[in-house]
């Protein structure tokens, strides 16, 4: 696969998570208690919104990779009081995958699908424990410190959400494949200039929206900026650490 080709898979999961992230409250799109709950595990709820046609064959896989991801992350931190939600909703899917997630509060990790997407299957099959894993880290954020309000805590957040991925699968997800050194250390040194303005503009940085950014930035950047910390702290593993705050993340330079 080319470069161009990796960066473009990358660039899509990016965008999904942001505007799944982002915007979730604000579109309402969805009737979030129109579900019927379908299993369980530990104090974990499997629900499936009543729109599911045409992905009701693949209930079982789904339910079985949920399962899958809820046992390989307890085998880490243990997972209590989330309600996977199953909807359909094509026009928030990658466009690769046929799949996207989001986790929007504390409690609700979404799992959104188009079933008309040819690979649908195959994408639940291999790419739903990674997605299950990043979302989870937010909610444990969700209910300690919060995602953050400025520019930096949203880059450690999304960072350290995709390194307890790595902790979880053992493979750095597709969405967080780093840039070269030479653009890091540029897009570095213009972050820093406004990584504690609350009005930042995070659909730039992350997804590259009407900016001159490239999309994704915010999701490198932050993966490096956990990956720093971690090299420095190597008793620690981004599933010790999605209680501390953003600026304990900081070097004694950027402070």
């Amino acid at each position: 696969m080319t470069f161009l080709a990796q960066r473009y898979i990358r660039l899509c999961f990016l965008y999904l998570f942001t505007i799944l992230s982002g915007s979730w409250a604000q579109e309402n799109v969805l009737n979030q208690d129109d579900v019927v709950l379908v299993d369980s595990i530990g104090n974990n709820k499997i629900c499936f919104h009543r729109n599911t046609a045409g992905v009701d064959s693949l209930h079982p896989l789904i339910i079985n990779r949920i399962k899958l991801s809820v046992r390989s992350i307890n085998k880490i931190i243990q997972v209590k009081g989330v309600e996977f939600r199953v909807v359909v909703f094509p026009e928030r899917t990658i466009p690769r995958t046929g799949m996207s997630g989001a986790a929007p509060n504390k409690e609700h990790i979404y799992i959104l699908l188009n079933p008309s997407h040819p690979l649908l299957a195959k994408s639940i099959a291999e790419e739903l424990v990674a997605t299950i894993a990043h979302e989870y880290h937010h909610t444990l954020r969700y209910r300690t410190v919060g995602y953050g309000s400025n520019l930096f805590e949203a880059m450690v957040s999304e960072g350290l959400a995709d390194h307890f991925c790595l902790e979880v699968t053992g493979e750095v997800p597709p969405w967080s494949t780093p840039m070269s050194e030479e653009s890091l250390l540029f897009w570095r040194t213009k972050a820093e200039k406004e990584w504690f303005n609350p009005q930042y503009d995070h659909l730039g940085w992350f997804i590259g929206l009407n900016s001159e950014i490239p999309r994704g930035t915010g999701y490198e950047l932050g993966f490096r900026i956990v990956k720093d910390y971690l090299e420095e702290h190597p008793q620690e593993r981004a599933s010790t650490l999605y209680a501390v705050r953003a600026d304990n993340f900081l070097t004694d330079r950027q402070k």
